[in-house]
């Protein structure tokens, strides 16, 4: 599974002040903006954002994602260079690629040494100093003339990654223009036997924002069911019946786009059934909801845990549920 960049970054510069976001998750969010609409589709970013720390099993997933991607962003600080792991990344990165142009380094504090991978490569600086020589951070917490240059940072940065991981997708088309013709297999059947690791249930209205997740999710090789997928295999089938065979089979997870739409279709009502039962079988561990809004669904705990749309990009949704599966 090939990243378009990994963000590299010590977890000291990620810690909440006033915000409940830390910069770190900041940055990631308005990037992950700005490149989108300049590539005109959701970048596959790879960061580490689940607190954890230190072990065999950690680390070997993190540089595992580190030489799936194309790009490397280090966001350097003096807690970036007391970390072992960070420099070990940089490190890593740079011998697999031995190209200073696929690191965009990012200074979020003033540092005394730069890392000698990185060179001169210094341009994108999200700190300036005042008139009595005080370092202030440009940091969107901070007011709305800090929030304006960090954007404008941002913005930049984004710009030039786009460029660039532009022309590795025209090399990937190039390459791909000199490969031999092999017929395409029926991607549209179901084997009998398959297993998905994630189904999803929603209303015809939301159809935009989950089509985006569940193509973000075959990308990256993830086995889900979503209806358009599979069009020729539901061609023809009573769908009554084998939908709710697909809703009750051997999932790990089914997500829920929960809105005022899916409570009203009667189409939705019967896989809610259907999905419920298994919620029930699975000692409410099946269902994984998510919330356009506040509707109530019959059946389904107001405690149970969800995720909030509503600033939730597809991509980022898709991320969420490979972390939720253990894929990243």
């Amino acid at each position: 599974m090939m990243h378009d960049i990994f963000i590299s970054y010590s977890h000291f510069d990620n810690i909440a002040t006033l915000e409940e976001s830390g910069w770190v998750d900041n940055f990631h969010f308005v990037l992950n903006r700005y490149l989108g609409a300049y590539l005109g589709r959701y970048p596959k970013i790879w960061r580490d954002n689940t607190k954890m720390h230190g072990g065999p099993d950690f680390t070997e997933a993190v540089f595992e994602n580190l030489i799936e991607s194309r790009i490397y962003i280090p966001i350097l600080s003096p807690s970036y260079l007391n970390s072992h792991l960070c420099l070990k990344e940089l490190e890593t990165f740079y011998k697999k690629n031995e190209e200073e142009s696929k690191i965009f380094p990012v200074v979020k504090l003033p540092i005394k040494n730069t890392p000698s991978p990185i060179g001169n490569y210094l341009r994108y600086h999200f700190f300036t100093y005042d008139g009595t020589g005080y370092i202030r951070s440009i940091d969107p917490s901070l007011g709305q003339d800090s929030k304006e240059e960090f954007f404008k940072v941002v913005s930049d940065l984004a710009m030039n990654l786009s460029k660039v991981l532009s022309n590795f997708e025209m090399e990937s088309q190039e390459r791909e223009k000199t490969k031999p013709f092999d017929l395409p297999d029926d991607s549209s059947a179901i084997p009998e036997d398959e297993i998905f690791e994630i189904v999803f249930s929603f209303a015809g209205e939301n159809r935009e924002y989950v089509r985006s997740v569940a193509n973000f999710l075959k990308e990256n090789k993830i086995k889900v069911f979503y209806d358009e997928h599979f069009e020729a295999t539901l061609w023809g089938k009573n769908l009554t019946e084998y939908l709710a065979q697909i809703y009750k089979g051997n999932a790990r997870y089914c997500v829920m786009f929960i809105s005022k739409h899916y409570a009203e279709k009667m189409w939705t009502k019967h896989e809610s059934r259907s999905i419920l039962e298994k919620e029930l079988a699975e000692n409410g561990d099946y269902i994984l909801p998510v919330r356009f809004d506040n509707t109530e669904i019959p059946g389904l705990p107001n405690t149970k845990s969800y995720i909030d749309l509503t600033n939730k990009s597809p991509a980022e949704l898709g991320n969420l549920i490979m972390v939720k599966l253990g894929k990243l």
